[in-house]
């Protein structure tokens, strides 16, 4: 049987100190990738390449330095796979919230010029946003959780569901005090744990819909080509090519839940059953082993993980000849 691939990319959260430092050394193509990057990204405080491979990490985590890093890193190591191992043509991709701008670069809708300066205008728009609140909620039904948020959200004191990585693991966000409250609400109805996160803002809620307004003007301005891999979006977890349709979910994607763990069974009901997640960390291989344990998962994030992923996938795909 003919293995289904697809590429995934990680976003916020993944990022570490030193990240895509020994693929810039080892490979010509990455280091093209993240000198891109470097050129656009003027750092006040130090080269923007310094602070991706020294740090320090109070400075890789500020959301104006940690979305442009995470964006240069997964696409230098998919740079790195496709010239090590070109033959290998995912069927689908994808991105979890700032990974969707790196699957629709995989996918042929964006240059990397277009990707870098998108993710630099999204990210400073972020930063600038009103500031909120997000935790991680472990272990607790989705239809509960959002049973308790609707109970205690308002117009002036929201909370809401941010991102439904799992059918165990969902993330919430809104105004600290709402978030606050939500997570002894969660507690109390069986939730094994909430863990506040270390952001300044109110990622995917309506605290971002100023941000969202007037970054849908900056999308309307740039020309997106027709996806050459059907791109699974974020906002509703369907296949699109269409270039007006993926610029409309964009749009909207700031403050629109990401629907991960619907992404993740859109895909294994297109009989994906091997993913490549490219990119700092392992989050989104790690949950695809933990929801789909069939699906065969593998991660790019450095030379060795990019020869063990070869390996891996010499096994499933006969008859092609790799060099690493």
């Amino acid at each position: 049987m003919t293995p289904h691939i697809a590429f995934v990319f990680p976003g916020q959260g993944s990022q570490v100190v030193g990240m895509g430092q020994m693929l810039y050394e080892a490979y010509a193509e990455s280091r093209q990738v993240l000198d891109s990057v470097a050129r656009v990204i003027q750092a006040d405080e130090k080269p923007f390449l310094d602070i991706l491979f020294e740090g320090p990490e109070a400075l890789l985590t500020q959301t104006r330095y940690t979305q442009p890093a995470i964006l240069g890193v997964s696409l230098a190591a998919l740079a790195a796979f496709r010239s090590q191992y070109p033959e290998i043509k995912p069927e689908f991709v994808a991105g979890h919230s700032l990974g969707e701008y790196s699957a629709l670069f995989a996918a042929g809708v964006l240059s990397l010029e277009e990707a870098i300066s998108l993710v630099q205008y999204r990210a400073q728009l972020m930063n600038q946003a009103e500031a909120g609140a997000m935790a991680a909620v472990l272990g607790l039904d989705q239809l509960l959780l959002e049973q308790v948020l609707a109970e205690i959200s308002s117009a002036d004191d929201c909370v809401v569901v941010a991102n439904y990585n799992s059918p165990t693991q969902q993330v919430i966000s809104g105004t600290p005090s709402a978030v606050s409250l939500a997570a002894e609400k969660l507690k109390a109805a069986g939730a094994k744990r909430v863990i506040p996160l270390n952001v300044g803002g109110a990622f995917h809620s309506p605290l971002m819909s100023m941000a969202t307004e007037v970054f849908a003007q900056r999308l309307g301005s740039l020309p997106f080509q027709p996806a050459q891999i059907p791109v699974i979006t974020n906002v509703d977890s369907q296949p699109t090519q269409v270039p007006e349709l993926l610029k409309e979910k964009l749009s909207v994607q700031m403050n629109h839940a990401v629907c991960w763990s619907q992404t993740m069974a859109t895909l294994v009901e297109q009989q994906v059953d091997i993913v490549v997640e490219f990119g700092p960390g392992t989050v989104l291989s790690g949950l695809f082993k933990k929801t789909f344990p069939s699906v065969r998962s593998y991660q790019v994030s450095d030379p060795n993980s990019l020869s063990q992923t070869v390996a891996g996938l010499r096994e499933h795909l006969n008859g092609l000849s790799v060099s690493v």
